[in-house]
């Protein structure tokens, strides 16, 4: 019985054509002997189990379960999953991934965006498929979902592989910047690309190689979680519409955790699969297990593979149910319940992305210069059709609503867009009149800037750029447009032969509506009320005076705009003295020489828009070209010419929406008059003589996080102070993923070395530790209900760690002698030892790739307290307790056989 146990050979000859028993655990009652000193010959004990030499006549025994068929493809072990299995798991897995891709689809422009995201997930799955049966190391693995990755962006980018790189480095933020919906572009479709790639490919990896039910499950989740993250408030993406989603990924979800729960234990590849090949349970690592406590005794029915499964999946269903219905109920509460205000969180509300280098002119002080400019230049061409046979008698390029009190400025940020743009938000109002859809195409000739002049309310813009001689311009760096005001601009010049065409509305007010309509209010009118401080008394004074006979909001109106048209009382004269403040103006309508009255249209759209706000008007002004008759190139064609650079005010009113006045007389835009004789005495204040100076206004898209009023009003300082705790939490996971690593590296190296220190037996039993320090690393148990013989038979018995079974068994025994006969510690060789540790590494590392060294390295488990080994449980990776009853029933069985022999002499 005890040559049966410590040298794993029966002792009666084996059966011809029969394999030798397994090799057997050593009877608790065998005394582990103590080593004389100066000697540390290896007990029998600790001799490693050999396979049995066959019986004569007999065959070789069948090669073990965790061979490795030649190729390196890894063996499917005994139960596993068939092909059915499998691929009912991976579709189950696809489908998981569709909710995301249903979600993140309300951004673009159409179901077209639809086709390459759901194919990332379907392609991502093959492949993950592919590489998770046929290749052994998860680093291969990984590098070919990579290279999978990158060979299906190129391929969907049509080689471009620049566009395909820059996308992935800049799509983040062209993806929060962009007009929803947005045109399903490289550079758009990339981000959310990458993140289902990714998650579907790690998903039927795990599938194939993590034996966890639930495992597979987590990709899918993060996939739709990010894929809600980016949408946001943004879309059409409804409560409704979300819940359904989220019911749709819970209920497939649900579905795959139940099929794997139902799947055999050998079905679902275990942690200790390593390098493709399975690591089988041995008979010693189930007795060891038995004898520490664990499960014993005979598996009747009810502890085989269908009744386990019978309660994973009566666990399950249960328990996904109300994680379901918890999911449910959250997304309908987070579409529902804003998290501030009263709208949902958007991460686009707090995100523009910068745009370097890129300036605007006011393009108010610029209007004088144009109509000066000579020769006469030909700016563009544009043909117009509109719904209703009317088309707008004017083109606008830019729209200004913010007044300081010495200039007016641009009234809004550009935002980057595709072909469709957003509607204004808030909105101006629910319209009451008709609204006119006019569709243009513009050529541009000599217009210089990044300004793109259109009209009203534009919906929709397709830029072709001019060929370049050289080539290499096929498209414009990008287009921005302001919500708000409806201005367009391109984010490099303009040039001679670009081509646009784009779709807007304008209202088309009857004459009785717009006698009946009254000033705007709410939040759409909230930005252009009100004065700055600094307001002259007379000009409120003269407002009031103006439209005091008035009997409705528009003749107010109509009386200011026929005040300031009067030649007599105000003559036009391009050669005034430029500028639009509070002092120009002030010396406009109350100077006291003839000449100080002298204007033309910057003056006079500035004058009738303070005086309106005065009078409570939400007012602006636009700058653009008039359309002359004169002008026309054909029934729908105008050439517009610097001769008809102009400037107006608008008037934002209920119901309507924005209403162009005119307070100059358009017939003589270019006219000038003499000089007046004798010196001029200034009466309009000190700012009066000051010629305006051609002023830059802010960047199109200032690289901030947000522009709320707060932020502006406190400096930049206050607002953005309830936007740092996003970048606060983002450090700390920055610093808790690169410390926590650092600080497992530095605590190993500082047990090792305290475990040095001491006599002889305390360094022995130090390089015990550290030895199952390292066996913690690769999955080995560190329970201490296992003793040292134990460890080294699972050692042994573990495929690729068997390697370093031989110097482990040697310094157990010296660990053995050091706790069990301190007297003799003479006999200690603390250096040899170590040496021992090191050698067991070595074996250790020998079974890893470079993957597996690193995370091994990194792994906390050695640091954490000692897991106890409670029955159910196993001692190493791989041991089943279906596996451990099996192979202690074999144990017994060899042993009641050997019982009746006669005792060896």
């Amino acid at each position: 019985m005890t040559d049966l146990i410590n040298n794993g050979a029966a002792s009666s000859p084996a059966p011809a054509g029969s394999a030798a028993p397994a090799a057997a655990w050593p009877p608790a009652a065998t005394p582990a002997p103590a080593l004389s000193p100066g000697t540390m010959t290896l007990p029998t004990v600790y001799q490693l189990p050999q396979p049995a030499k066959p019986a004569p006549g007999s065959r070789e025994p069948a090669p073990a379960a965790d061979s490795r068929p030649a190729g390196g493809r890894p063996a499917r072990p005994a139960g596993a999953s068939g092909p059915a299995a499998t691929l009912a798991q991976v579709t189950l897995l696809v489908l998981a991934h569709l909710p995301a891709v249903y979600v993140i689809g309300a951004l673009f422009d159409g179901p077209l965006a639809l086709v390459p995201l759901a194919g990332a997930v379907v392609t991502a799955a093959l492949l993950g498929w592919l590489a998770a049966r046929r290749l052994a190391h998860l680093e291969v693995v990984a590098l070919v979902g990579v290279a999978g990755g990158l060979a299906y962006g190129t391929t969907l980018a049509l080689g471009r592989v620049g566009d395909l790189l820059g996308a992935s480095r800049h799509g983040w933020a062209e993806l929060l910047g962009a007009a929803i919906p947005a045109q399903p572009t490289t550079g758009l479709l990339t981000p959310p690309g990458a993140v289902l790639w990714v998650t579907a490919f790690v998903a039927v990896v795990l599938a194939l190689r993590a034996r966890g039910a639930l495992t597979p499950m987590a990709p899918p989740l993060l996939a739709f979680v990010v894929m809600l993250v980016l949408v946001g408030g943004a879309g059409d993406l409804g409560a409704r519409a979300r819940v359904l989603a989220t019911g749709a990924l819970a209920v497939t979800l649900l579905a795959a955790a139940a099929l794997r729960a139902a799947l055999p234990a050998g079905g679902r590849p275990g942690p200790a699969t390593r390098r493709g090949r399975r690591v089988e349970p041995t008979a010693v690592q189930a007795v060891a297990v038995v004898a520490a406590g664990g499960p014993a005794g005979p598996a009747g029915p009810a502890d085989g593979p269908r009744a386990q499964a019978r309660r994973r999946v009566g666990a399950l269903a249960v328990g996904l149910p109300i994680v379901a219905v918890i999911a449910a109920l959250g997304t309908a509460t987070g579409a529902v319940i804003p998290f501030a205000g009263d709208d949902r969180f958007d991460p686009r509300d707090h995100w523009h992305p910068p745009v370097d280098g890129v300036e605007l002119l006011n393009p108010l002080v610029r209007v004088r210069s144009q109509l000066e400019t000579e020769p006469v230049q030909n700016l563009l061409t544009i043909r117009m059709t509109s719904d209703t046979g009317t088309v707008p008698d004017r083109i606008r390029i830019a729209a200004l609503g913010e007044f300081d009190g010495a200039s007016w400025r641009d009234d809004g940020r550009f935002l980057r867009i595709d072909r469709t743009l957003p509607a204004a938000d808030p909105p101006p109002g629910t319209s009451t009149v008709e609204q006119a859809l006019v569709r243009a195409e513009v050529t541009v000739g000599d217009l210089t800037g990044v300004l793109l002049p259109s009209v009203g309310q534009p919906t929709f813009l397709d830029y072709d750029l001019a060929p370049a001689p050289a080539g290499g311009r096929d498209r414009p760096e990008g287009i921005g447009f302001q919500p708000a005001s409806g201005a367009l601009a391109i984010l490099s010049n303009v040039q001679k032969g670009d081509h646009y065409r784009f779709e807007a509305t304008f209202p088309a007010p009857t004459e009785d509506e717009l006698g009946e309509a009254g000033p705007a209010t709410g939040p759409a009118a909230a930005p252009y009320l009100g004065l700055p401080p600094g307001l002259p008394p007379a000009l409120l004074e003269i407002a009031g005076k103006v439209t005091g006979d008035a009997r409705t909001p528009y003749d107010k109106l109509v009386a200011l705009e026929t005040f300031l048209r009067d030649d007599t009382q105000f003559p036009y004269d391009l050669s005034a003295a430029p500028g639009h403040s509070y002092g120009v103006l002030s010396r406009m309508l109350t100077g006291a020489e003839p000449a100080d009255h002298r204007s033309y249209a910057e003056q006079r759209a500035a004058a009738f828009a303070v005086l309106a706000r005065a009078e409570g008007f939400a007012t602006r002004i636009s700058v653009g070209y008039l359309l002359f008759e004169s002008s026309r190139a054909g029934a729908d064609t105008f050439t517009i010419t610097t001769r008809q650079a102009h400037a107006w005010p608008e008037v934002l009113l209920d119901g309507i929406g924005w209403v162009a006045f005119e307070p100059t007389d358009v017939t003589q835009l270019t006219r000038t008059l003499p000089p007046p004789a004798g010196p001029l005495t200034p009466t309009g204040g000190a700012e009066q003589g000051k010629l305006a100076e051609p002023e830059r206004v802010q960047p199109i898209i200032v690289p901030r996080l947000d522009d709320s009023p707060d932020t502006a009003r406190d400096g930049g300082s206050g607002g953005n102070a309830a936007l740092r705790w996003p970048f606060v939490v983002l450090y700390v996971v920055l610093a808790v993923l690169i410390g926590l690593p650092a600080l497992v590296v530095l605590e190993k190296r500082r047990r090792r070395g305290r475990r040095h220190r001491g006599g002889p037996v305390a360094q022995v039993d130090g390089a015990w530790r550290e030895a199952r320090d390292r066996l913690a690393e690769h999955g080995v148990s560190r329970s201490k209900a296992l003793t040292q013989r134990e460890i080294v038979t699972i050692v042994a018995g573990a495929g690729p760690l068997s390697a370093a079974a031989g110097p482990l068994a040697e310094l157990a025994a010296m660990t053995d002698h050091a706790m069990y006969a301190p007297a003799a510690s003479n006999g200690l060789d603390p250096a040899r030892a170590w040496l021992l540790v090191d050698q067991v590494r070595a074996g250790l590392r020998a079974a890893e790739g470079f993957g597996g060294r690193a995370r091994a390295r990194l792994d906390p488990r050695p640091l954490l307290p000692a897991p106890r080994l409670t029955p159910g449980a196993a001692p190493a990776a791989g041991v089943s307790p279906s596996a451990m009853r099996a192979t202690a029933q074999a144990v017994s069985a060899a042993r009641a056989s050997a019982a009746p022999r006669a005792p060896a002499a």
